[in-house]
């Protein structure tokens, strides 16, 4: 009794953990997007935004370690989680019928790979540069728009988006009951929220890659 007793407090536990350090992951990324949208403002705005993230220093690196800690717990515990829930269930259903879960909640763990894969890529092709090579100008925003004005570029951007808001969508709602804040009263609004925080920043994110893949330049200086 007493094991089953620790296990279920050490599961409670790592729920709280993926629901604190996914408030911290989705905050950065609204973070992130909203600074990125002054790409819409043009080159000057773009690239003085990323030079001042640059002249941040110390500071802008204990913002990636926290980030990187805090992404680090989410991908353990997760995974944590995953095969605590293969354990308990060693044997599948012959036929499965889903009630109250859906298609976002069944595939966290998926979604959630995909998005570190495009992490990675993300990282290596605008922080460290290392992937397409004769795309780099020295300018971080004709950068972007020559990287998008390649398809397949553009696509793996919006394919991230969607698998975001895939995960999101029933991250940001399943928060709420691994912290225990979910009430009868405010259900409805809570579990509204995951659908239109994933739905709202997969449209956002997408909006330029998915802009120039189509030919919808948000500014004319983009393609001279």
């Amino acid at each position: 009794m007493n094991a089953v007793v620790r296990t279920w407090n050490l599961s409670i536990i790592y729920k709280a953990v993926m629901a604190v350090t996914g408030v911290v992951l989705v905050g950065f990324v609204v973070g992130h997007l909203l600074g990125n949208l002054q790409i819409f403002l043009g080159p000057e705005a773009f690239n003085g935004y990323a030079e001042k993230l640059r002249h941040l220093g110390p500071l802008l690196w204990l913002v990636r370690i926290v980030l990187m800690i805090m992404l680090a717990l989410h991908i353990y515990v997760g995974i944590k989680l995953k095969l605590e829930n293969l354990a308990a269930r060693p044997i599948d259903y012959r036929h499965r019928r889903y009630v109250r879960a859906t298609a976002a909640s069944r595939t966290m763990i998926w979604s959630g790979a995909g998005i570190g894969l495009y992490l990675i890529y993300h990282l290596a092709h605008l922080t460290f540069k290392v992937t397409n090579p004769e795309l780099y100008t020295g300018n971080l925003y004709l950068l972007t728009v020559h990287s998008f004005k390649v398809w397949w570029i553009s696509l793996v951007y919006v394919a991230a988006m969607l698998i975001l808001c895939l995960h999101v969508y029933h991250g940001a709602t399943s928060m709420f009951q691994s912290l225990g804040l979910n009430h009868d009263r405010y259900n409805p609004i809570i579990n509204r929220i995951g659908p239109v925080l994933g739905i709202a920043l997969a449209a956002a994110t997408s909006r330029f890659p998915g802009g120039v893949l189509v030919g919808f330049p948000t500014r004319r200086e983009a393609w001279r």
